[in-house]
């Protein structure tokens, strides 16, 4: 049996440590507020995945690290997740999903893709 990913793990209890937050109204979503935590973290206000940076016409630099977020739900049966995985409920009303884990990158890890 496979380990479970610990950024996936670190996700988990990030999200559980801001879930009162976002019920409280001070954030629309978990996501929402774990980005306002990296921002605080980094001081960087920019972010975007691997592949937003790229289409935006930068390079993530070689070596760096993802900040974990959570990416759009996925029925059960479109993927699997990793071994150990917590499945969450979707309230999408399709009934049980899982949530794949996502990486941003801020500008600062990032430079002009060379033409």
């Amino acid at each position: 049996m496979k380990a479970p990913n610990p950024r996936r793990l670190e996700l988990v209890k990030l999200s559980r440590a801001f879930k009162p937050l976002v019920e409280s109204g001070k954030f629309a979503k978990v996501n929402d507020a774990i980005v306002a935590y990296y921002t605080q973290q980094t001081g960087k206000t920019t972010w975007h995945t691997f592949k937003g940076w790229k289409d935006a016409g930068f390079s993530v630099i070689k070596g760096s690290s993802g900040f974990p977020i959570w990416a759009q739900p996925r029925p059960m049966g479109a993927g699997k997740p990793e071994e150990g995985a917590p499945a969450e409920l979707a309230s999408n009303g399709d009934g049980p999903a899982w949530f794949p884990v996502c990486y941003l990158f801020h500008d600062g890890q990032v430079i002009a893709a060379e033409v």
